[in-house]
């Protein structure tokens, strides 16, 4: 979230309030805090203009193998 806030060319505290959030939950968020609010989250998230996705357990794995396959086993380029 500091890179894409700081591509921005937003400050914490200009974050914090274009999410109306206070300027030490954005400092919280990019010291990777264990524990958050998700409506707060979420609130800055939008304001970033990013989102919060969950996916089932192993599937970047599954991509990367579909991916690998489907390149006929190539791996990474």
């Amino acid at each position: 979230m500091r890179t894409r806030r700081r591509s921005l060319g937003l400050g914490q505290i200009e974050l914090a309030e274009l999410a109306d959030v206070s300027g030490r939950f954005v400092r919280s968020l990019e010291q990777n805090k264990a524990t958050v609010r998700l409506d707060k989250l979420t609130a800055v998230l939008d304001a970033l203009g990013l989102e919060l996705r969950a996916e089932p357990r192993g599937a970047s794995a599954h991509e990367a193998a579909r991916r690998s396959r489907a390149d006929g086993g190539a791996g990474c380029r």
